[in-house]
């Protein structure tokens, strides 16, 4: 619990740092959380017409993969009706804690353009959290793990990526 506090402290401070800068800030966001958190992290923000969820940074700790994800991700933006992970968890504004990825779930949930990144991230682990203003979704930050050696996510990653995302919306004013 004091690793925990500790954790988002240091993550508050680096989110004030900042500034105004916002594309900044969220860079800053996705690094910290895949430092605290995963390998890779990707944060999606509602557009101002409030009909896509539009990738805003995405990083991971292998520029091969981050590059993948580039490619496959792109700057399309996700329409906050498209069956999808992301858009589950800023419809229902309810985590998604998938601490052992089933690809036939991804696919059951995701568009097909997507399923071929998931399988050549290798994503074994992943959780979803929304970014709440108010008890609104205005955007979705998802943190995975593709590295077989590291230990699936807990119920105490979740709640810290939750924490996270609530800290750096603080710092997005």
């Amino acid at each position: 619990e004091a690793e925990r506090l500790r954790v988002l402290a240091d993550a508050s401070h680096a989110f004030a740092e900042v500034g105004a800068e916002y594309q900044v800030l969220l860079d800053r966001v996705a690094r910290t959380t895949t430092a605290v958190l995963g390998e890779g992290c990707s944060i999606r923000l509602l557009s101002e017409d409030a009909l896509w969820l539009q990738l805003v940074t995405l990083y991971d700790v292998d520029p091969a993969k981050l590059e993948l994800q580039r490619i496959v991700l792109g700057d399309a933006p996700l329409h906050v009706d498209e069956p999808s992970l992301t858009t589950r968890v800023f419809q229902s504004i309810q985590p998604l804690f998938s601490p052992i990825v089933d690809l036939e779930q991804i696919r059951a949930t995701t568009s097909r353009e997507f399923w071929s990144l998931v399988e050549r991230l290798g994503i074994h682990s992943m959780i979803g959290v929304p970014m709440r203003v108010q008890g609104q979704a205005i955007g979705v930050i998802i943190v995975y793990r593709h590295r077989r050696e590291q230990p699936v996510f807990s119920e105490d990653d979740l709640t810290l990526a939750q924490d996270l995302a609530d800290r750096a919306l603080l710092a997005l004013g």
